[in-house]
């Protein structure tokens, strides 16, 4: 029995955009995106990869005139008929500023946000080309 507090390092909120996840080969898995902290995403999707693929993110917000893309590499940590969980391992420089905005947007508590941004040392920042 729990007793109902978030035991999660990182907060996660809803968001629902497209996402575009792809492991090694030039075929994607299109899903949406259900919820995403700074550790990581679920993906709702149909297909998934296996427990343990390293995968390529891509996600795209409209952001009116320009649209704002987040390109991130991660490892597949849980998949089930629902979709998939993807942790985050390295996120590139703009990408984790976005990253950044979009979980303290949609935050609740922007304070606990701003705090574990500070505290957090886990997501690695990918170099363009990597």
């Amino acid at each position: 029995m729990t007793d109902g507090t978030n035991q999660r390092e990182f907060t996660r909120v809803p968001v629902h955009v497209v996402v575009q996840v792809k492991a090694g080969g030039p075929d994607a898995i299109r899903g949406r995106l259900e919820d995403v902290s700074l550790k990581g995403l679920f993906v709702s999707c149909d297909a998934t990869y296996p427990v343990g693929t390293a995968c390529t993110i891509e996600l795209s917000l409209d952001a009116g005139e320009q649209a704002i893309h987040m390109d991130a590499r991660g490892t597949v940590m849980r998949a089930d008929a629902s979709g998939m969980a993807i942790e985050f391992e390295a996120v590139d420089a703009d990408s984790f500023d976005h990253l950044r905005n979009l979980v303290l947007y949609n935050a609740a508590d922007t304070e606990q946000v701003e705090d574990e941004f500070d505290d957090s040392v886990g997501i690695k920042r990918m170099h363009r080309g990597e």
